[in-house]
């Protein structure tokens, strides 16, 4: 289905950059600073020294989308940092940050350069170009209703105070070059573990937030960067995380018609299904989740499944004539509780292989009609 111009993507991607953003400025942090989300605006940046913090307002657009002297990203900007409920004071810079160009023949051009006067003298030369019906109309939307709104007040101190502050950091990286730049902050990390890192940095980031407020400071991002350095640092391969956990209710009627729930059924052992299911789950979520990010994953996988068919049916034989005196089912139920229970091989150059991951393969397996395994023993 075609997106539409409806669509909340563009909104949610906007959203995302600003995470990101604000992700790119806490690695820039100092002792003492914080980055507060949707605070005063999109990204605040505070500590102790006023002459360091920043208020910076985020905007992803198309770099088609030029800065012009009458867009909305500017106006609407600056009068949100005019408004009496924000405490300019506290920030010693207010920066536009785009992915918009600025356009050539826009008077908007060289701004950080210019004074507060200077600054001042803009827009009020932008704004002068509208007709005096226009800066007296009384039901005015978007951007001319964002300039009545300044003008009204413009000879005061405070929106030079502002202007002198508002800088524009224009043709900014977009949502893919910037994740790029994220990816090669991190030192020591393995290419194979990269993105797994980068996405525990961005999952982290978001879980900071709750009702009351979303902020990240210096300290406890050094230390998760710390944590995620050690866990993705070992080696040249790092396991998604298993947790082991029985299966939802969704998934024991999502999976009970499968061949390897069956199979368990077959030899009436049936209390094993639901931590059976969700090493199935759990195993098959994981491959989706984590090929894109890890090309040795799959391959690591698939080595894996092979050995451990072989194992199972060498144990299966050996089952099968140790316990030989023992009726057929009780047999089988002996080889699901060994072979669950056993210990995983270990892969050489990766960390501890987990043992959901092992289960869950031979399940995966057990649901293949190609490889032909059961738990019965004739």
């Amino acid at each position: 289905m075609n997106s539409t111009k409806s669509s909340v993507l563009p909104t949610l991607l906007g959203f995302h950059y600003q995470v990101l953003l604000g992700i790119e400025k806490c690695f820039e942090l100092n002792e003492g600073q914080s980055i507060w989300f949707e605070s005063d605006g999109d990204i605040s940046i505070r500590g102790n020294a006023v002459e360091n913090n920043e208020q910076i307002e985020s905007k992803h657009y198309d770099q088609t989308d030029f800065l012009t002297d009458g867009h909305a990203n500017f106006w609407n900007t600056l009068n949100n940092w005019l408004k009496d409920d924000f405490d300019h004071t506290q920030y010693a810079f207010l920066i536009l940050h785009t992915t918009q160009p600025t356009a050539k023949t826009s008077q908007l051009n060289g701004w950080n350069s210019k004074n507060p006067d200077e600054k001042l003298g803009i827009i009020r030369s932008i704004y002068d170009k509208r007709t005096n019906a226009e800066k007296t109309k009384k039901d005015a939307k978007g951007v001319l209703k964002f300039q009545q709104t300044i003008f009204r007040d413009s000879d005061s101190e405070r929106i030079k105070d502002i202007l002198g502050k508002m800088l524009i950091n224009d043709s900014a990286d977009d949502i893919d070059s910037l994740k790029l730049t994220l990816l090669h902050k991190p030192l020591g990390i393995p290419d194979d573990n990269i993105n797994q890192y980068f996405e525990g940095i961005v999952g982290w980031v978001y879980e900071k937030m709750d009702k009351e407020s979303w902020c990240i400071n210096y300290c406890d991002f050094r230390e998760e960067i710390e944590e995620l350095t050690s866990k993705y640092c070992r080696g040249k391969f790092t396991f998604p995380d298993f947790t082991g956990v029985s299966a939802t209710e969704i998934d024991l009627i999502k999976y009970n018609e499968s061949l390897f729930v069956q199979k368990i059924k077959n030899i009436e052992h049936e209390g094993q299904i639901p931590e059976a299911v969700g090493n199935y789950a759990e195993l098959t979520n994981s491959l989706l989740e984590e090929l894109s990010y890890s090309p040795k994953y799959k391959g690591i996988t698939k080595n894996y499944k092979s050995n451990l068919i072989n194992r199972f049916r060498r144990t299966h034989q050996t089952t099968s004539l140790k316990y030989s005196h023992l009726p057929e089912k009780v047999r089988a139920q002996i080889l699901y509780n060994d072979f669950i229970d056993e210990a995983p091989e270990q892969i050489p150059g990766c960390e501890t292989t987990p043992k959901p991951y092992k289960n869950g393969l031979i399940h995966d397996s057990m649901d293949d009609e190609n490889d032909d395994l059961k738990w019965e023993i004739n």
